[in-house]
C-alpha cells in the first residue's frame, strides 16, 4: 500500500511536527539508555538466573527485564518513517502493547512490594495495585477509542497518526487521572516503607541492634519511588 496522503492545515503540520521533533528525541534517548543498560547487564543477570533455581522472583525479574527491552525496541521502531499505513499501524500497535504491559509490570511490582513491606497486608496491597492499573485501563480505553493509524506528509516527510474519539477537554481529563492515580500509589508504597521501616529502626534502637538493610530499604526505596513518581508527573 503507497502512501496516502491526509492534507493538513498549516498549524496543524506545525503542531504535528513539533511532536513528531518531541517523540523522536525522547525515543532516541530512552532506548540508548534502554540498550546500554541491557547491554552491560545481561551477562551477570543471565549468569544469575543460571546459577539457581527460578522462584517466582526470578522469573518475575526476568519478565520485567524482557519487557524493558521491547518497550526499547518499540521506540526505536517509533524513528522511522513509515510511509505506509500498515506500516504506522504495526509502529503504533507494537509500542501501545509494550506501554501497557510496562505500566502493569510496574502496577504488580509496587503491590508486591506494599504487601512485603506491610508485613502481608492484603489491603495495603490491592489499593497499591488499583491505582498503578488506572494508568493501563486509560492506556487501552485511548487506544480503542482512536483512529486506524493513517499517514500524513509533513512537506516531503511522511508521519504516522492517529485521530482521538473524544475532544481535547476529555483528553486532559484522563491524563490527570491517569498521572494522580500513579503518583498516588507511589505514595502509598513510600508510605508504608516509611511506616514499617521506622517501627523496626525503633526497635531495633531500643535493643542495640544495627540494621543496615532496613536504612537501606528506607534510603534507596524512598528515592527509588519518589523518582519514578516525579517522571510520572513529567511525561
Amino acid at each position: 500500500m503507497g502512501v496516502v496522503p491526509v492534507p493538513l492545515s498549516p498549524s496543524e503540520q506545525v503542531l504535528t511536527a513539533q511532536q513528531n521533533i518531541l517523540t523522536f528525541n525522547f525515543c532516541v534517548a530512552f532506548a540508548t539508555i534502554t540498550f546500554y543498560d541491557h547491554v552491560i547487564t545481561v551477562p551477570r543477570e543471565t549468569q544469575l538466573m543460571l546459577s539457581k533455581r527460578m522462584a517466582g522472583a526470578s522469573v518475575f525479574l526476568l519478565v520485567n527485564r524482557l519487557m524493558l527491552l521491547a518497550y526499547g525496541l518499540a521506540l526505536f521502531v517509533q524513528m522511522f518513517h513509515w510511509d505506509t499505513s500498515r506500516g504506522c499501524a504495526f509502529a503504533l500497535l507494537f509500542f501501545y502493547v509494550t506501554n501497557v504491559i510496562s505500566f502493569a509490570v510496574v502496577a504488580v511490582f509496587s503491590a508486591l512490594r506494599a504487601y512485603a513491606i506491610s508485613r502481608f497486608n492484603v489491603k495495603i496491597a490491592s489499593v497499591v495495585l488499583l491505582l498503578g492499573l488506572a494508568p493501563v485501563a486509560i492506556n487501552i480505553y485511548t487506544t480503542i477509542e482512536a483512529s486506524y493509524a493513517y499517514v500524513t506528509m509533513l512537506g516531503s516527510v511522511p508521519a504516522c497518526c492517529q485521530t482521538p474519539h473524544f475532544n481535547v477537554d476529555t483528553a486532559h481529563l484522563l491524563h490527570y487521572v491517569a498521572g494522580i492515580a500513579a503518583i498516588l500509589a507511589d505514595v502509598v508504597v513510600i508510605g508504608t516503607t516509611w511506616y514499617s521501616t521506622y517501627l523496626v529502626r525503633k526497635q531495633a534502637r531500643q535493643a542495640n541492634i544495627s540494621t543496615p538493610l532496613t536504612t537501606l530499604i528506607l534510603r534507596d526505596g524512598t528515592l527509588y519511588f519518589s523518582y519514578v513518581g516525579y517522571t510520572k508527573r513529567v511525561l
